[in-house]
């Protein structure tokens, strides 16, 4: 039995069969969303933006909102460790506590966290591998630990450069039965090992170039993260192996993409749609200053785009009064 969130709209899909078929569970809810958690066969919550919680108490054959949670952040990720106490992670830095089963949430305090730009970040995940131990990842390679069941969080470091840090965002993460914690990030696979307090996460090597952004591990020897082009990775041996299952076949080309026009001014930049494997791309030159919420609507076709195989670019958007703030753009390519 399985369940995936799947897009936009708040659509909730399960399966009974492996995967092989899925069916929808939630159709069109008010808000999209982005995680899922099942403590039994019977209890799951979802989460998503305005700090969107959904319970289901049948197997997910029907949903209700929970109303009484404190934030309208965009949700990221939830985790219960039985049916009353469980957490929400999300943007703006939240960190949401429940001990009745999602009735009502209370803000969490956390470390300060290494903020590159100076900006609020994201969390993106959350796990506890026992009643006591768990995890929260985020932006920018935030990870904090608790040994005391989430009544106290420490910040824990990756062997990494500092200045390589500011890349590491860190979009899911899972914990083995051994006690080991494995995360993704744009860098690849990180691990921290079993049995260690306050202990370093390290860059696992898969020998596979990929964005990854989810990880699972079935147990303590087998586990798949997946990523960016359709990418599917494997291990059967722990973690130090992993072989490629499967990927899109196609080369990625540009990988940036900035709704400020100071980091855009005469040139182009663009990223990887992260699902389709189609170009986003953002071309700079004329472009007025951007606001935070607003669009600039500026169609190109020139040398710079004719050379990478773009014919038609649209417009870009920063959606913040959805609470979407990323950069979403279209070019056909």
């Amino acid at each position: 039995y399985g369940v995936a969130i799947y897009g936009g709209m708040g659509v909730i899909l399960a399966t009974d069969d492996g995967g092989r078929t899925w069916r929808p569970q939630l159709d069109a809810a008010a808000a999209w969303l982005s995680g899922a958690w099942f403590i039994d066969r019977s209890n799951g919550w979802a989460v998503g933006e305005y700090g969107t919680v959904m319970r289901t108490r049948d197997g997910g054959a029907t949903w209700s909102q929970m109303r009484n949670v404190p934030t309208p952040a965009w949700l990221h990720d939830v985790h219960f460790v039985d049916h009353q106490r469980g957490w929400a992670v999300g943007a703006y830095e939240t960190v949401l506590k429940t001990n009745d089963g999602g009735d009502t949430w209370t803000h969490q305090q956390t470390p300060a966290p290494r903020r590159p730009f100076g900006l609020p970040l994201a969390y993106h995940a959350v796990r506890f591998a026992s009643d006591g131990e768990g995890w929260i990842v985020g932006d920018h390679g935030n990870i904090f630990f608790t040994a005391a069941g989430g009544d106290t969080w420490t910040a824990e470091p990756i062997d990494l450069p500092e200045a390589v840090l500011d890349l590491v965002n860190l979009s899911e993460l899972t914990t083995t039965p051994g006690g080991a914690a494995w995360a993704v990030s744009p860098v690849g696979v990180l691990l921290r090992d079993p049995g260690r307090e306050r202990a370093t996460w390290r860059v696992v090597k898969t020998g596979i170039p990929a964005w990854l952004r989810s990880v699972s591990f079935a147990d303590d020897a087998n586990g798949w993260a997946t990523g960016d082009r359709n990418t599917v990775i494997r291990t059967t041996d722990g973690g130090r192996t992993w072989t490629l299952k499967r990927d899109s076949g196609r080369r990625m080309g540009l990988l940036y993409a900035t709704p400020h026009d100071h980091h855009i001014s005469n040139s182009a930049m663009g990223m990887l749609n992260e699902e389709f494997d189609t170009a986003y791309l953002l071309f700079g030159r004329v472009l007025r200053p951007f606001l935070f919420g607003g669009d600039v609507n500026s169609p190109k076709n020139d040398a710079a785009t004719m050379a990478l195989g773009v014919a038609v670019t649209y417009n870009f958007n920063e959606f913040s009064w959805r609470g979407r703030d990323n950069p979403h753009r279209i070019a056909e390519r």
